[in-house]
């Protein structure tokens, strides 16, 4: 019995070796497979490679996986230009179609907001046009006489862009046009006499103070002594300005103002556009660097895995008796 079992024992073992080492095929055999498996296996990832970067020759189409799109520059260039021409020429189809009547008589556009018409069922369309008419001349109101004191005056010229502050503003005035009367009367002929230029249509114009030579009103009590300190004489080196070349000061100094913070966000613009172009030339240099480190991996992956089955081979025809 024993004998019988030990004799079914060996049997067994040799057809399991035996099919053992007929599974294994010879060395020229596992070359070319390794050859077809390494050939497959870049195909892939040359396939994936030109899905990630570029579009096929047709529409772009996202990536289903999770890995992170990266194209090149010109290929970002291109496909920003694409999008920029397709949304005009649909802004072009949409304006030409509100604008035209296609050669007959006038349709009402239907609108692409069907909340619109659920509010408002019976739209009008045929909407006339009205002519708003020619500019009109505006009546000057007329300005009330009141004493302007110096704070007012210096707030009025810093509001307008002038740096002018306190005893300063003395320069600007033309004391030779004005009739020189007591300390108390000296800004009481500044009478603000508006004159707004520009047309109805303007929201914002331009208020142009001009100051009235008229004698101050005559008063029964007589005028206070004057003071006893008088403001420093002009220098002979300044010259006086009159009120027209104050505004012009004003204006050019505003002007400036308006380049420099022109300059300054072109110059930050600038800087943005290279920084975002720094940008997608690091993360395309780092797409570049993760797939040489893939290609990399797989080609080691296959080498192990080639030692690994030599390795075996060998110790499958060691085991086999000779």
């Amino acid at each position: 019995m024993l004998a019988n079992m030990l004799v079914l024992r060996a049997g067994q073992s040799q057809q399991v070796v035996l099919g053992y080492v007929g599974s294994f095929r010879s060395l020229e055999q596992l070359k070319k497979h390794w050859n077809n498996v390494k050939a497959r296996r870049k195909k892939e990832l040359s396939e994936e490679t030109r899905e990630l970067m570029g579009t096929g020759g047709g529409p772009y189409k996202p990536h289903k996986t999770n890995k992170r799109l990266v194209r090149s520059l010109e290929q970002l260039k291109k496909h920003w230009n694409n999008v920029k021409a397709r949304r005009k020429k649909e802004l072009s189809e949409e304006t030409r179609e509100l604008m035209g009547t296609g050669g007959g008589p006038y349709k009402p556009h239907s609108p692409s907001c069907p909340e619109v018409e659920v509010v408002a069922p019976h739209i009008n369309y045929h909407l006339g046009y009205q002519w708003d008419g020619d500019a009109v001349a505006m009546e000057d109101a007329a300005a009330k006489r009141r004493k302007i004191s110096m704070s007012e005056v210096t707030a009025a010229f810093k509001s307008a862009g002038s740096t002018l502050a306190g005893t300063s503003l003395l320069e600007f005035i033309d004391t030779a046009d004005i009739p020189t009367t007591s300390a108390s009367q000296s800004l009481s002929f500044l009478t603000p006499a508006p004159q707004v230029s520009g047309s109805p249509s303007n929201t914002s114009p331009f208020i142009q103070f001009i100051p009235s030579l008229a004698p101050p009103p005559s008063s029964p009590s007589p005028p206070p002594p004057p003071p006893s300190h008088s403001p420093p004489p002009p220098s002979p080196t300044q010259p006086l300005q009159t009120p027209k070349l104050l505004q012009q000061e004003v204006l050019q100094k505003t002007s400036h103002a308006l380049e420099e913070r022109a300059k300054t966000s072109i110059h930050a613009d600038k800087e943005l556009h290279c920084e975002r172009l720094a940008e997608a030339k690091l993360n395309h240099q780092e797409a570049k660097n993760r797939q040489q480190r893939a290609e990399e991996r797989h080609r080691l992956d296959i080498q192990q895995a080639e030692e690994r089955h030599r390795l075996d081979i060998q110790q499958a025809e060691e085991r086999q008796p000779s």
